[in-house]
């Protein structure tokens, strides 16, 4: 299973994906590609924060953590940016991910029986 990203309507008109664009020197449409991206590596690694390094690699954009931040959508926290509004969003894939092995192991268990 791979991590699917959701993109509520609300970040369509969110002022601060406007500012990011503006800082990044692009569009809005890019900008939340680019948080997309990031919130996809949230989901896969079940984390709220991300180096400012794996941000510029998953963004292809090194400043991309500072902006985040400049923008209102991270936070800065111990060297790191915590990614705002992934909490409560990004657990899925986890929940998930045990409820099949517990499924496998059910079934594995069923078959032994036969």
């Amino acid at each position: 299973m791979s991590a699917n990203v959701t993109i509520y309507e609300k970040a369509w008109s969110d002022p601060r994906f406007g500012v990011l664009a503006r800082l990044l020197g692009s569009s809005k449409f890019d900008a939340i590609g680019r948080c997309a991206a990031v919130w996809r590596l949230c989901t896969e690694t079940r984390t709220y924060l991300v180096s400012p390094e794996h941000l510029g690699e998953v963004t292809q954009c090194d400043k991309f953590g500072e902006f985040l931040v400049a923008a209102g959508l991270g936070e800065e926290k111990n060297g790191q940016i915590r990614i705002r509004g992934t909490r409560g969003r990004i657990e899925w894939l986890a929940m998930l991910r045990k409820g099949s092995r517990k499924g496998g192991a059910a079934t594995k268990a069923k078959w032994k029986r036969v």
